[in-house]
């Protein structure tokens, strides 16, 4: 399982790496009943770091990870649509022009395990076998009994499938074998049977650590505007939460992060005065915030008492701080509350 989980936390992270959040959104269907939650949530909570699984069509959560099958009804109701709405998503892959060939964005559905309901077998196959002219991937992952590289390549598939359903309707597979799972052979499927010889490899896998120090690292990304032009706008539902670190594009708030910040204000030509910027909280779309000098001068926060004026206030301050060094930018702090 160890060795399972480490390849495909690799793959994962490799495909989050070369893709930004605007071409690869990454969905996680973690609703196998056969393991613990937390023992699941061990294995995938660093994917709540990646950009990657934050909402970006609409999608009613906070992040497209589902643990239970209530929440794994939901993705795949959500992927469906997508697919039903979709004029390339009736047909299975392979069929059509080369031109009608979807061009992105794209989703990965990660499915560990069986998912349960029957309504879940049927909706995941169908996801694998008519998803990719929409742009929809499956990485299936299946649990079955050890294998060496001489076992015979049938039975290992087959019990494979029965472990999880999807398996089956996948284009590729790839079968950990070996004392320590350390051998990885790939080939295609074709007709539902495994199509030999295929290619073998020594697998590469992380660990849980490394994972989720890397989707730290890519946690306060954003995605940049096509240089081709402007994409068409996509619905989004605005986010629950908002964290300041993440719309000031900081890991976390350190003297060599924050001083980076300010070496690059400078290297941009803000002079005295120059520049003023500062956040407000979360949008669609990222950040929502104000550049004082070009927006002002002045900004006026309105609210009645214990709507959250001073968290705000705060915010402000701190991102005003984050974008200017002290000798660019002063701040005097007046409380007028009370009528003194």
């Amino acid at each position: 399982r160890a060795r399972l989980t480490g390849v495909a936390r690799c793959v994962i992270a490799q495909l989050a790496a070369l893709h930004g959040p605007g071409e690869l959104e990454i969905v996680l269907l973690a609703a196998d009943r056969a393991r613990a939650l937390p023992e699941r949530r061990a294995d995938w909570g660093w994917l709540g770091w990646l950009p990657h699984v934050r909402p970006a069509h609409g999608q009613d959560c906070r992040l497209l990870l589902a643990y239970d099958r209530d929440q794994a009804s939901a993705r795949t109701a959500e992927l469906t649509r997508r697919l039903d709405e979709s004029p390339l998503g009736g047909r299975p892959l392979g069929e059509g022009s080369p031109g009608e060939a979807h061009q992105g964005p794209y989703t990965l559905v990660v499915v560990d395990g069986d998912p349960g309901a029957a309504a879940l077998h049927d909706i995941t196959g169908r996801l694998a076998a008519h998803g990719p002219a929409a742009g929809i991937h499956l990485l299936v992952l299946a649990e079955a009994p050890a294998a060496t590289p001489a076992s015979p390549l049938a039975e290992t598939y087959e019990a494979a499938c029965a472990s999880v359903p999807a398996f089956r309707t996948c284009g590729a597979v790839a079968l950990l074998s070996g004392d320590v799972a350390t051998t990885v052979r790939t080939f295609t499927v074709t007709g539902g049977k495994p199509s030999p010889p295929g290619t073998t490899a020594t697998a590469d896998a992380v660990s849980a650590a490394w994972a989720e120090r890397f989707a730290r690292s890519l946690a306060p990304l954003r995605a940049e505007p096509s240089p081709s032009g402007p994409r068409q706008a996509v619905a989004a539902a605005l986010p629950n939460t908002a964290r300041l670190l993440d719309e000031l594009g900081l890991a976390r708030a350190t003297p060599a992060s924050l001083m980076a910040r300010w070496a690059a204000a400078t290297d941009q030509g803000q002079g005295v005065g120059g520049r003023a910027e500062l956040v407000l909280g979360s949008g669609r779309r990222g950040p929502v915030g104000a550049e004082l000098v070009q927006d002002g001068p002045h900004l006026l926060i309105e609210g009645p008492a214990g709507s959250g004026r001073t968290e705000l206030l705060r915010s402000v301050a701190a991102s005003l701080a984050a974008a200017a060094r002290p000798d660019r930018l002063g701040l005097l702090l007046l409380d007028g509350a009370g009528g003194e």
